[in-house]
């Protein structure tokens, strides 16, 4: 059994004559009658009934038929994407993104990629704190979207482009205001957890930056299970603006600003890259650059 048998028989079903089947793919009637003939042997089934003028399939030639189609649309497949690697296409490009930047504003230009590029796979970690700049800095990504972690990048080689600025905002459920009434200061929220997140990379470890000694603190690994406990009066801390403005809306959360906390953090985000990209990574740069530029 051949690809070409399998092909002869779903054009002659397909345009219904050998004829038309002749004409479609380039070859006498009898070379096509003679393929399906010696597929019909090989399987050891009849797969047409030659009754009529016009080829019907056999039961049993409607499951092969089924096949063959599956089988020759995957061969197509197969042959487009070993063109594309051929060209020296990558057969995958990977993106870290830190989990404060809104990755909404990048879906368009994901989108972009699919659809120019199938067959080259869109890898997407999301990670948190320094975790997508550990990332590309240990080459596990092809490039990054960080914060731009200026005391290392005076030690790599690194391409950056400039994005924008996102911001990070404390924000409490508004009962802790009632418990609180006269809130002034971060030292009154010691009783109250913190809920902190934690670092998906490596490059923060032993250290907690602008949190008190003695305050109580949770540790999530996701900006979404931290809203969740914030929302719900477990705790209060940080989110992205971008994440939490129904919220503010709706009087779900509240901004609160107590002297001795960074109460909001402005963060200008990079693209950042390590290496000499392939084709789709060179496009995936390029058009960041013309989306943020």
């Amino acid at each position: 059994m051949t690809l070409d048998q399998l092909l002869m028989l779903t054009t002659v079903i397909d345009l219904g004559n050998v004829q038309a089947a002749s004409q479609k793919l380039n070859k006498t009637q009898p070379a096509i009658s003679k393929g399906l003939k010696q597929l019909e042997t090989q399987l050891q089934i009849n797969i047409l009934d030659r009754s009529e003028y016009r080829l019907k399939l056999t039961p049993e030639g409607k499951q092969v038929y089924s096949h063959a189609k599956r089988i020759l649309a995957e061969t197509d497949i197969l042959q487009q994407v070993t063109t594309h690697l051929s060209q020296g296409n990558e057969s995958e490009v990977s993106i870290a993104i830190d989990g404060a930047f809104d990755s909404a504003q990048l879906t368009p230009i994901f989108a972009k990629i699919q659809n120019k590029f199938p067959h080259t796979s869109l890898i997407i970690r999301q990670e948190y704190l320094t975790g997508a700049f550990n990332r590309l800095i240990n080459d596990e990504v092809d490039i990054a979207i960080s914060l731009k972690e200026s005391a290392l990048i005076k030690r790599q080689p690194l391409d950056y482009l400039y994005l924008n600025v996102q911001s990070l905002i404390t924000v409490a459920n508004p009962n802790i205001l009632r418990r609180h009434t006269n809130l002034t200061s971060v030292e009154q929220l010691k009783s109250e957890y913190l809920i902190m997140l934690q670092d998906s990379g490596s490059l923060t470890k032993g250290f907690e930056f602008g949190v008190l000694d003695g305050q109580r603190k949770y540790y999530v690994n996701d900006f979404a299970t931290k809203k969740q406990l914030i929302v719900n009066d477990v705790g209060w801390g940080k989110l992205p603006e971008y994440m939490m403005q129904t919220e503010l809306d709706n009087g779900n959360l509240v901004i609160i600003t107590p002297e001795g906390n960074e109460n909001r953090i402005d963060i200008e985000y990079y693209a950042i890259k390590k290496k000499i990209l392939g084709p789709i990574g060179t496009y995936l740069w390029q058009t960041l650059a013309k989306s943020f530029g």
